[in-house]
Protein backbone atom coordinates (compact mmCIF):
# COMPACT_ATOMS: atom_id res chain seq x y z
CA UNK A 1 0.00 0.00 0.00
CA UNK A 2 1.19 3.62 -1.22
CA UNK A 3 1.01 5.98 1.61
CA UNK A 4 2.57 10.33 1.14
CA UNK A 5 4.96 10.71 3.62
CA UNK A 6 5.07 12.91 6.41
CA UNK A 7 5.84 16.24 7.16
CA UNK A 8 8.33 15.01 9.36
CA UNK A 9 9.31 12.33 7.07
CA UNK A 10 9.93 15.08 4.66
CA UNK A 11 11.89 17.58 7.07
CA UNK A 12 14.03 14.99 7.77
CA UNK A 13 14.94 13.20 4.33
CA UNK A 14 14.84 16.42 2.33
CA UNK A 15 16.56 18.94 4.67
CA UNK A 16 18.00 17.65 8.26
CA UNK A 17 19.82 14.54 6.51
CA UNK A 18 21.14 17.27 4.66
CA UNK A 19 22.82 19.96 7.13
CA UNK A 20 19.77 22.36 6.64
CA UNK A 21 17.29 23.62 9.08
CA UNK A 22 13.74 25.10 8.14
CA UNK A 23 12.87 28.56 8.23
CA UNK A 24 9.77 30.67 8.69
CA UNK A 25 9.86 34.60 8.77
CA UNK A 26 7.76 36.22 11.27
CA UNK A 27 6.78 39.74 9.95
CA UNK A 28 5.49 41.20 13.46
CA UNK A 29 8.67 41.17 15.23
CA UNK A 30 10.99 41.52 12.16
CA UNK A 31 12.59 37.51 12.35
CA UNK A 32 13.47 34.58 11.70
CA UNK A 33 12.01 31.03 13.31
CA UNK A 34 14.17 28.26 12.55
CA UNK A 35 14.07 24.84 13.48
CA UNK A 36 16.30 21.66 13.02
CA UNK A 37 15.15 18.27 14.81
CA UNK A 38 15.18 19.61 18.33
CA UNK A 39 16.64 23.16 18.11
CA UNK A 40 14.45 26.37 17.61
CA UNK A 41 16.55 29.60 17.07
CA UNK A 42 14.38 32.92 16.52
CA UNK A 43 17.13 35.57 15.46
CA UNK A 44 17.03 39.07 13.44
CA UNK A 45 16.09 39.07 9.59
CA UNK A 46 18.90 41.49 9.30
CA UNK A 47 21.32 38.66 10.59
CA UNK A 48 20.22 35.54 8.89
CA UNK A 49 18.13 36.86 5.84
CA UNK A 50 20.99 36.74 3.57
CA UNK A 51 21.84 33.50 4.49
CA UNK A 52 18.27 31.48 3.69
CA UNK A 53 17.46 29.68 0.52
CA UNK A 54 14.36 30.66 -0.57
CA UNK A 55 11.73 28.37 -1.96
CA UNK A 56 8.48 29.23 -3.21
CA UNK A 57 6.84 25.51 -3.73
CA UNK A 58 8.68 24.50 -0.19
CA UNK A 59 10.23 25.33 3.13
CA UNK A 60 12.94 28.08 3.12
CA UNK A 61 15.91 26.71 4.51
CA UNK A 62 19.31 27.53 5.94
CA UNK A 63 22.72 25.44 6.22
CA UNK A 64 22.85 24.73 10.53
CA UNK A 65 26.51 25.25 10.57
CA UNK A 66 25.82 29.28 9.43
CA UNK A 67 22.68 29.30 12.13
CA UNK A 68 24.51 28.02 15.31
CA UNK A 69 27.15 30.70 14.34
CA UNK A 70 24.89 33.28 13.93
CA UNK A 71 22.77 32.38 17.09
CA UNK A 72 26.60 31.76 18.74
CA UNK A 73 27.32 35.75 17.32
CA UNK A 74 23.59 37.05 18.49
CA UNK A 75 24.22 35.63 22.17
CA UNK A 76 27.77 37.30 22.51
CA UNK A 77 26.40 41.27 21.03
CA UNK A 78 23.46 40.36 24.09
CA UNK A 79 25.98 39.80 26.58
Amino acid sequence: MNRAPTIAEVMESDYFAKGFAVCQNNIINDSVFAKFREEQYELPTRLVGRFIRHDQSRFDSIRIEKLRALAKEQRKLNG
